[in-house]
């Protein structure tokens, strides 16, 4: 396999039909007046959020660890999205239901990014009809078995987790790129997350507080190459410098930092996958739902709450305590960690099979 770094192979790649992997269904649509709020994710033709249009009650003809795939409607012809959850598609959502095989994130996310790249073939005005849909090719790796060949689903789960597990983590540790990354699709999309269906929550009520422990850095530390120092800079993910490790000044990594003091970067968030070395200048948020994904999802709305702590005003524990930050939410009321979490690998795997 290639460097993630670079664009993939795609030579040895063979096309398919989607008729050969996927049961095609069409989605029934709700007129709007004659739906009822609910907690089904009711999804219609849109290119962003998921498809999502509105949470409703309904118990038929709904779905569940399949692809919608949107078939008609303005802008948003052509895209496909992964749903791990159960759902409700609209007319204009042609339903991919595994003939043989079962999805999970890695296999249901390479999926839809795969079936979105061939979008272009269905716009300017061209709907998705079921010959159309089922006609319709996508190339993937294929491995011959039996001297029959099958769509690779090993070398795909692998490089998924490769792009999960080493790369993203790793670039995140070292330079803060895909922070950078995650920005830049999120503002590529050139429409924004319909947010009428989240709700607000404290910054107590989301994190477990507490302060970062190094309060002189200079005379504390000594340059070396075992762990990060991370200070109250907004740049290259906080990192000052690269030092030697002290136990007693260490926090554990996979979590949230605030900048509560310090120039020019007050108020902006940061997360740190690994354990690092923080300045008293920094509050540290921790979350046992918390993982890279969300992470990043999280640090670009907190990034939002900036503007009022800017200007020479400290972010202060209290004031950090009682700031409040919109998010999706499930049915219960509780944030959506796997909607966040999928919606930037959403992201940044696009970024990275194209």
């Amino acid at each position: 396999m290639s460097s993630l770094s670079n664009p993939i192979d795609t030579s040895t790649w063979e096309w398919w039909k989607i008729k050969d992997l996927f049961k095609i269904e069409r989605g029934k649509g709700i007129v709007k007046q004659n739906r009822i709020n609910g907690n089904i994710p009711y999804i219609s033709a849109k290119n962003n959020n998921n498809g999502l249009e509105q949470l409703i009650c309904v118990n038929d003809k709904i779905y569940k660890n399949v692809l919608g795939w949107v078939n008609d409607g303005n802008g948003g012809v052509g895209y496909c999205f992964y749903h791990p959850y159960t759902f409700r598609p609209s007319n204009h959502i042609t339903v991919l239901i595994p003939k043989n095989f079962q999805l999970n994130e890695l296999t249901g996310l390479f999926f839809a990014t795969i079936i979105t790249l061939e979008k272009d073939k269905h716009s300017r005005g061209f709907s998705i009809n079921n010959y159309r849909a089922e006609n319709t090719k996508i190339k993937l790796p294929t491995t011959i078995i039996n001297q029959e060949r099958h769509v690779d689903f090993e070398w795909i789960e692998n490089f998924m987790k490769n792009i999960q597990q080493k790369y993203l983590i790793n670039h995140i540790n070292k330079t803060g790129q895909v922070i950078a990354d995650y920005k830049k699709s999120k503002s590529n999309l050139g429409q924004k997350i319909d947010t009428s269906h989240w709700k607000w929550f404290k910054i107590a009520d989301l994190f477990e507080l507490e302060k970062g422990k190094c309060g002189n850095a200079r005379a504390l530390l000594q340059d070396g190459n075992e762990i990060p120092y991370i200070g109250a800079k907004k740049s290259n993910n906080g990192l000052m410098r690269m030092v030697k490790r002290r136990e007693n000044l260490v926090t554990a990594g996979n979590s949230i930092v605030f900048i509560s003091d310090g120039q020019g970067s007050v108020g902006y968030a940061l997360y740190q996958p690994k354990d690092f070395i923080g300045s008293t200048t920094l509050t540290i948020g921790r979350n046992p739902n918390l993982n890279v994904y969300n992470g990043l999802f999280l640090v670009s709305i907190l990034d939002k709450e900036r503007p009022k702590y800017s200007y020479g005003r400290k972010y202060s524990l209290e004031k950090i305590k009682e700031t409040l930050i919109k998010l999706p939410a499930t049915a219960d009321g509780n944030p959506d960690w796997c909607y966040m979490e999928n919606y930037t690998k959403g992201l940044l795997f696009s970024k990275y099979i194209s």
